[in-house]
Parts: C-alpha cells; sequence; structure tokens
C-alpha cells in the first residue's frame, strides 16, 4: 500500500481534503516554482527540435541534455554515457567490453 492510500484513510486527512477540495492554480504554481518543475509544453520542446530539426541528424548516437528542472538550458549534445545536467561520467557506458557484454547478453534472449 503507497503512503498515499495509507493516507486517504485516515480520517482527519479525508476530512481535511473534503474542505480544502482539490489544489488550485496558485498552488499548482508555487509547486512549480518551488520545485523547479516545467510545464509540458516547454519540457516538449527538446522532443519537438529533435523530431522536427535538420541538425539533429547528425547527432544520431549522442546524449541531448537541455537540463531537467526550470528553463531549458541548450547543450551541445555528448557522447554517450555522459550527464551534464549531473556533472556525471557512466564508465559502464564508455566501457566498450562492458557495452559488448551486455549486447551479447540480451541478444541471446
Amino acid at each position: 500500500m503507497s503512503l498515499m492510500c495509507g493516507l486517504l484513510t485516515i480520517p482527519a486527512h479525508r476530512s481535511f481534503r473534503e474542505k480544502l477540495g482539490p489544489p488550485g492554480p496558485a498552488i499548482v504554481w508555487l509547486l512549480q516554482r518551488v520545485l523547479g518543475v516545467r510545464r509540458p509544453k516547454t519540457g516538449a520542446q527538446t522532443h519537438k527540435w529533435v523530431c522536427n530539426s535538420e541538425q539533429a541528424v547528425d547527432f544520431h548516437g549522442k546524449y541531448l541534455d537541455w537540463g531537467i528542472t526550470k528553463k531549458l538550458i541548450k547543450r551541445d549534445p555528448v557522447e554517450l554515457g555522459k550527464f551534464p545536467s549531473f556533472d556525471f561520467d557512466s564508465t559502464s557506458l564508455l566501457d566498450d567490453e562492458q557495452v559488448d557484454k551486455v549486447y551479447a547478453l540480451a541478444s541471446e534472449a
């Protein structure tokens, strides 16, 4: 049982929720600002660019990272295994021997 399901069974929480109703636009706006959440329209811009841009053809096999929160940060594509938003490189994705081993195991399945 999830935590939210557990909370809904508590009479005080259920009563509180019934009195308040669904969260209003001000609460949603505040949560978006505090958490840095993008609106779907903004978040989809990366995907729309990849689908519609002639430049995107040159980036096959690359990782495109325009950030994870707030406004988009357009970065150049990087090699797979590098994650600029997190300032992190994955050693297993950059190791050709490990990649070949996983590919071989997946091919057998």
